[in-house]
This record gives C-alpha cells, sequence and structure tokens, in this order.
C-alpha cells in the first residue's frame, strides 16, 4: 500500500513541474507564434499504466485528471474523462503491440495527439477559442509534440526503474 503511495507522490511531483516547466523554458526557445503544451503528466499516466495495472493506471487518470481541472481549466470533466480513457487505450494498444520502450514512446506521443485533438475540439465547440485548424496543427500540435517526445525519451527509463523497484504487481488486465 505505501509503495503505491509513493509511485502517487512521484506522479503529484510531475503533476506541479509541469506547470513549473511553462515558467522555466525561456520564451526565446520557441518563435511568439508557437504554443508549447506539457503533457508530462499524460505520459507518467501512460508509464504507470503500462507498468502497472489498468485499474491503477485509470485511478492515476481519474485523480490527476480530476486535479488537473479544478487547476488548470474553468470546465471541470475533460481532463477527468481523457486521462483515464487514454490509459485505457493505452493498456489496450500494449495487448497489440511487443510491449517496449519504442512503443511506449509512440503512444505516449499517440496519447497526447489525441488529447489535444480532444481538447480543441471540445474548445471549438464552446466557442472557448478562435483558432484554426491550420494553426492549430502546425503552431500547438506539433511543437507541443516535439517538446513532449524530447522529455519523455529523457523521462521514461527513470520512470520504469522507479516503478519495477517499487515491485508493484504488472497484472495483464
Amino acid at each position: 500500500m505505501i509503495k503505491r503511495f509513493i509511485l502517487l507522490f512521484a506522479v503529484f511531483v510531475i503533476f506541479v513541474g509541469e506547470s513549473i516547466f511553462v515558467d522555466l523554458i525561456p520564451h526565446t526557445f520557441f518563435p511568439t507564434d508557437k504554443i508549447v503544451v506539457p503533457r508530462f503528466l499524460v505520459l507518467v499516466i501512460i508509464a504507470v499504466t503500462a507498468y502497472t495495472t489498468q485499474s491503477f493506471g485509470a485511478f492515476c487518470g481519474i485523480l490527476f485528471g480530476f486535479l488537473y481541472d479544478v487547476f488548470y481549466t474553468e470546465v471541470i470533466g475533460i481532463y477527468t474523462f481523457a486521462f483515464p480513457n487514454l490509459a485505457f487505450v493505452t493498456k489496450f494498444a500494449l495487448k497489440a503491440f511487443h510491449h517496449n520502450i519504442f512503443v511506449l514512446v509512440f503512444l505516449g506521443l499517440f496519447s497526447i495527439a489525441l488529447l489535444e485533438f480532444y481538447t480543441y475540439g471540445l474548445f471549438l465547440i464552446i466557442n472557448a477559442t478562435t483558432m484554426g485548424f491550420h494553426a492549430f496543427i502546425y503552431n500547438r500540435l506539433f511543437p507541443t509534440l516535439m517538446v513532449n517526445a524530447v522529455i519523455f525519451i529523457m523521462l521514461i527509463y527513470p520512470l520504469k526503474k522507479l516503478i519495477l523497484s517499487l515491485q508493484l504487481e504488472h497484472i495483464e488486465d
């Protein structure tokens, strides 16, 4: 039980670190028309789902999705719904593909792309954005995927080691 709390605390650190990353990244690093959205929490939920159980990954998705909604958005439920569903998609995909770090990085980036399209679509429906589709793809989606790919490649091996060192049961759901 204590091992799950240690893992939840590590995920919480990533949750907090995601907002700090935005303040630490130099504004001159990207052109002014590019929007980079750190999605480290999604990547960690994907890793937790891959190396533990689907139910624990979904629990992390619901818990941190709710926290994400409360602290960062005005619409409660967007991320509370999306994060656990990304955990389910990940576990389903891992049953179909060979389970290795390269597949996990691909699934993480695929999950981020799904999340970005999902949030963009919802914000279009409720008129919370005026960004056109072309601008969304080139000014938000591509820069977001590039930055998150670099971070995930740096984080995946330490995350795997942390999760496996806690010896949480790895059960195929």
